[in-house]
């Protein structure tokens, strides 16, 4: 209707539908596949088409038909999401409280209170719920039904609702047939489990309580599994077997399998016995219809000693073809018995062997002194056969290959002593010694000496000769340190008790050794004795020598002269200071020795000159050069204290006559001589330089040189005007 001032104008029908619950309202959800057996998630919501606040009420779920809620749901989120799209978020304002279980688990009510959040219009609620379904539930289409009730900031609200659900038929195949247990003949073929009823392309599974023991897919209606004897235990064995398809598992039909018991044991020979290593022989008891093994380690197979059948409790292993070696072993009786079970029964035994024949055995000495002694004799083949000295030391070991049984045992002189050598030999068998023979070996002594030269001696460096003495029959070589080469001086017999060594190839340096002289005699034993002398060889001639000054003065002062090829010529000066050296190269022995002018003085010098020839400096020569008096130099002009700068400009001055005076400066443009003069016979020099200098202070410097190179340096500060 509609009124203007007060007065209706006209009117219009409306049509207006009240529904229950207000503007909350429930969300068809499902349908959803409840699991036979287990836990399913069932969700359920509501629509909020208001926006609101406090929400406060109950919300009551019904289980589907056949179903329960499962314990323990206290409390259940609460997922949101607005107009119907997007992602669902948590939101924890509406979470549902309180969980209770009644009416046998079909009832299962919570509380609803958001507080004072603000809740949207247009916003889905949704909970989930676990519910558990019993594996014998009838099939069929159910539903959760849900009422959401209470009061808000817009009112009263309610909702009430269902999720459909849905439950297929039970398929599970029905159990397997005419199971049955049984043992092959041979003990150590495995048990089996067979049986008739099985779905071609079932799974059959048998099983020790939840242990899978095995399992095959089946191709027909029969099925026959071996039993892993390692899976199970002895006596009486129960299992379990059912057939599995799709998924689905059958009822299980209980079978048994009786392993008895297995008990192997030896009865000879007892434990910690010591018996021979060959014939073996071992008896025991054990299960009737059982297969026993013996076995064993430390020994160098891995074959079985032996295997026997166990008649009337008892068994018995022989083997001749095996040979244990001497020592303790840990042997063990394996038993099987009906579907391949296996036992063990270990037994500690000690293996000694009867002694081989004692070996023969000799000892000798090869002509050659170098080379080593040696034992020889015979023996057994394959035997080891092993050579110790008095204390008991190995000293050498071999085995015989030789068909014939003959050996031969090299001596390390260096496990050796000198003298009378006393060794045992024996021959070792499958680990078994024999008694040892006695050998001995008279090694005699060692004892090489100088005669000459005696300790502590001087000797020249070249020719070399040693003398000595030592043992008849032995080999002396003499070597030192500290000298140019690692070769031996020399070698020599020793006869009749004497040696001696010469070397004329070899020169040594001057300067203290310590020789050697080593002796080897028979067997290969080798000593050494010591010998410290002096090495000075004869001095080199005296060179000659002259002095010279070369006609520039600008030049070097000289020594030359002649001496031997391949010295080294030394100049000192008065005070034995090096002033230069050079090595003779030429030919005919000319040498040339330049005197650096900055080593020396004015007026007369005094050197001496020698000559080194292989570390052997020869006496002196005796050389005099005289540099002439040391002069002055200076400049007489300019000598300012102010310049003109434009123009040329004359400098003169005084030096010793006939030097060189040489004219420079500082702090201009230029680096280059300003010229050179000669001073006369009266002192006095004069030179005239085209100069253009900028106005400022200046230093000049005179230089004067005289013979050998010597410099003479003077100046003059200037200050250049404009």
């Amino acid at each position: 209707m509609q009124k203007i001032d007060g007065e209706e104008h006209d009117s219009q029908d409306l049509e207006v539908t009240i529904i229950e619950g207000g503007t909350v309202v429930p969300k068809q959800n499902g349908p959803v596949d409840l699991e036979r057996g287990g836990t399913t998630d069932v969700p359920f919501s509501v629509e909020n088409k208001e926006a609101r606040a406090d929400m406060q009420g109950k919300v009551e779920l019904t289980a589907p038909a056949g179903t329960t809620f499962a314990d323990g749901q206290t409390n259940v989120a609460a997922e949101v999401r607005t107009d119907g799209t997007g992602s669902w978020t948590p939101n924890t304002a509406l979470d549902l409280k309180n969980g209770t279980l009644s009416d046998g688990g079909k009832k299962l009510t919570f509380d609803v209170d958001s507080g004072a959040t603000e809740l949207p219009a247009s916003q889905e609620y949704r909970y989930t719920v676990k519910v558990d379904t019993p594996a014998d539930a009838a099939a069929g289409t159910g539903e959760l039904g849900f009422v959401y009730a209470g009061d808000s900031s817009k009112g009263d609200y309610r909702a009430e609702g269902t999720t459909t659900t849905t439950l297929e038929a039970d398929n599970k195949p029905g159990a397997p047939t005419s199971v049955e247990g049984y043992f092959p003949q041979d003990v150590a073929a495995w048990a089996h489990i067979k049986g008739d009823g099985i779905t071609s392309g079932a799974t059959v599974t048998i099983k020790q309580g939840e242990k899978v023991i095995a399992s095959q897919k089946v191709t027909g209606t029969a099925f026959d599994l071996p039993i892993d004897p390692s899976k199970v235990g002895y006596g009486k064995q129960d299992f379990t077997v059912t057939q599995t398809i799709d998924g689905t598992e059958s009822d299980s039909i209980a079978v048994s399998l009786d392993y008895g018991q297995n008990t192997p044991a030896f009865t000879n020979p007892s434990e910690g016995s010591t018996i021979p290593g060959n014939p073996l022989s071992f008896t025991g008891t054990g299960n009737p219809g059982g297969i026993v093994q013996v076995n064993g380690t430390d020994f160098t197979t891995d074959s079985p000693i032996g295997t026997a059948n166990v008649t009337d409790g008892k068994w018995a292993v022989k083997n001749s073809s095996l040979t244990l070696p001497n020592g303790p072993y840990q042997l063990w009786a394996n038993q099987r018995t009906k579907g391949g079970k296996i036992e063990f029964t270990g037994l500690n035994i000690t293996v000694q062997q009867a002694k081989p024949a004692t070996p023969s055995a000799e000892g000798y000495f090869p002509n050659n002194v170098a080379e080593w002694a040696g034992i020889a004799g015979i023996g057994k083949p394959g035997a080891t056969v092993i050579v110790r000295d008095a204390n008991g030391t190995e000293i050498g070991r071999t085995t015989i290959t030789d068909a014939s049984g003959t050996y031969n045992v090299g001596i390390d002189p260096s496990k050796v002593g000198y003298g009378k050598q006393d060794f045992t030999v024996t021959q070792t068998i499958d680990g078994t010694e024999s008694d040892s023979t006695a050998v001995s070996l008279d090694y005699g002594q060692n004892t090489p000496a100088f005669t000459n030269p005696s300790e502590g001696s001087t000797i020249p460096g070249n020719p070399l000769s040693f003398t000595g003495t030592g043992n008849p029959g032995g080999i002396v070589q003499v070597n030192g340190t500290d000298f140019t080469t690692d070769s031996p001086i020399g070698t020599a017999n020793v006869t009749d008790g004497k040696w001696a060594v010469k070397n004329s190839s070899l020169t040594l340096p001057n300067g203290p050794y310590q020789l050697w002289a080593n002796q080897r005699t028979k067997g290969g034993k080798i000593e050494f004795t010591g010998l410290n002398i002096t090495v000075q060889q004869a001095k080199p001639a005296t060179p000659s020598a002259e002095g010279y000054f070369p006609n520039n003065v600008a030049e070097w002062a000289g020594i030359a002269g002649i001496g031997k090829p391949g010295a080294t010529v030394i100049v000192r000066d008065a005070n034995g200071t090096e002033i230069g050296r050079t090595t003779i190269t030429d030919a005919s022995g000319t040498y040339n020795v330049g005197i650096d002018p900055s080593k020396v003085g004015y007026g007369k010098q005094d050197f001496t000159v020698t000559q080194t020839i292989d570390g052997t400096e020869s006496d002196s020569t005796a050389v005099t050069l005289d540099y002439g008096d040391e002069g002055a130099v200076a400049i007489t002009s300019p000598t300012g204290p102010t310049v003109a700068g434009s123009g040329s400009m004359t400098f003169t001055g005084t030096a010793t006559a006939g030097s060189t005076v040489t004219v420079t400066g500082t702090d201009f443009a230029n680096d280059s001589l300003f010229g050179s003069a000669t001073a006369a016979a009266d002192n006095n020099w004069s030179l005239t330089a085209s100069l253009d200098l900028p106005a400022g202070p200046y230093q000049f410097w005179a230089s004067q040189m005289t013979k050998g190179g010597k410099v003479k340096l003077t100046a003059t500060s200037v200050e250049i005007t404009r």
